[in-house]
């Protein structure tokens, strides 16, 4: 989970299939214990996994919407997504943008879903960059 601000604020989540997650972290894990590692090092190397695919994201989006964010540094849970979520102190009206993603590691087909939550009075800014991004892509077109 990583926290971010700017022209709207939230915290985006990379989540992961109970399977899926297990994949993933059965192909950190035993990569580096089996380099002598320690499960702390591997636990790191997972954080520091999600970190890159949140910041990618989190930069490409605020690059999309021309909106500037501020991101913090990210967490690693392990948790179900409900328990995860239950942690959060969002109202039941939050807004939650789901994008899907899929990444091979080693011929291994792992799939996650990039969540965003923000809430409503953060909605106005993202808004705001979809409709310059619209506009980007439409110069003829205005609303």
């Amino acid at each position: 989970m990583q926290h971010f601000s700017g022209g709207f604020e939230g915290d985006a989540l990379f989540l992961f299939p109970h399977e899926d997650g297990a994949a993933l972290n059965s192909h950190v894990f035993d990569r580096l214990l089996d380099q002598g590692r320690n499960v702390e090092a591997a636990r790191d190397a997972l954080e520091e996994i999600g970190n890159v695919v949140l910041s990618v994201c989190l930069s490409n989006l605020a690059d999309l919407l021309d909106e500037p964010l501020d991101c913090f540094a990210p967490s690693l849970f392990t948790a179900h997504a409900r328990d995860l979520l239950a942690r959060q102190t969002y109202n039941p009206q939050q807004i939650v943008l789901c994008l899907f993603t899929q990444f091979e590691l080693e011929a291994e087909h792992i799939e996650g879903s990039f969540c965003i939550l923000i809430s409503l009075p953060s909605i106005d800014g993202l808004l705001n960059g979809l409709d310059r991004f619209v506009d980007s892509a439409n110069p003829a077109e205005k609303h």
